[in-house]
């Protein structure tokens, strides 16, 4: 077995602007969406949307001993011997928008030290799939990264109120995440019913299946984990985030 990181990204008032309006547009929206579904219970949904404020996402797979626990690294991440994170992030990434590629880095992998330099700044859920799974999600990943086709601009402007036009062979940050993630979890359930024997939250993983959908903000995409059932941690502390 295997265990895979969805991590989610708290934005500041940094000078990160697309940050903070992905946060502040998500957040008010949630706000209203959950407002409704507690009937207008206004703090409940204000506590939820603070706890889980996030405007990125990425999946962390795990360093080469199998876990996410700090780790002194070799040259071909940190040549300064430090004690950090030696996992791989992947997602879709905006990039630099005022150089020529002004569509954005999209795809990429990096070392989770890079990524994990601010730990308090992020939060994360665990889930735990059979090595077969995680070895063709990966690979599916890994695909992505070298058939990368930029960032998809159209889906992000989804988020602010502009008609979806999101393409069908890019990827925001969350699409990229939740489409990944919910490959890991059905791949899992397929791997369940050839060896019954394993033990993953199948329960579990259906209901994310059914409800996790790829166009969902980073924001959401945790509300809709947390309703499933879905236990959240701090990257610094490995504290449990309770409501």
């Amino acid at each position: 077995m295997k265990k895979i990181r969805v991590l989610f990204y708290r934005p500041k008032r940094d000078g990160h602007v697309v940050d903070n309006l992905i946060g502040g547009w998500t957040g008010a929206l949630n706000t209203i969406g959950l407002t409704w579904k507690f009937k207008g219970n206004l703090l409940k949904a204000r506590r939820i949307v603070e706890v889980f404020m996030c405007s990125h996402m990425e999946l962390e797979t795990p360093n080469k001993n199998g876990n996410f626990e700090l780790q002194e690294v070799d040259d071909a991440f940190d040549p300064t011997g430090e004690w950090v994170q030696v996992g791989k992030c992947w997602t879709s990434t905006m990039g630099p928008l005022g150089g020529k590629n002004r569509t954005g880095s999209g795809v990429c992998v990096r070392p989770a030290s890079v990524i994990l330099s601010h730990p308090k700044r992020w939060f994360y859920a665990e889930f735990e799939i059979p090595d077969g799974a995680y070895g063709m999600l990966t690979r599916v990943m890994q695909e992505s990264v070298d058939n990368n086709k930029g960032y998809d601009i159209g889906l992000l402007l989804s988020f602010i109120g502009v008609r979806w036009f999101a393409a069908p062979d890019k990827y925001i940050c969350s699409e990229f995440t939740d489409e990944h993630l919910l490959y890991a979890l059905d791949s899992a359930v397929l791997w369940k019913e050839h060896d019954p024997k394993l033990v993953i939250k199948e329960e579990q993983f259906k209901q994310i299946i059914n409800t996790l959908k790829i166009t969902m903000s980073p924001l959401l995409s945790a509300i809709t984990l947390h309703f499933a059932g879905v236990k959240f941690y701090e990257v610094s502390t490995g504290e449990e985030i309770l409501i």
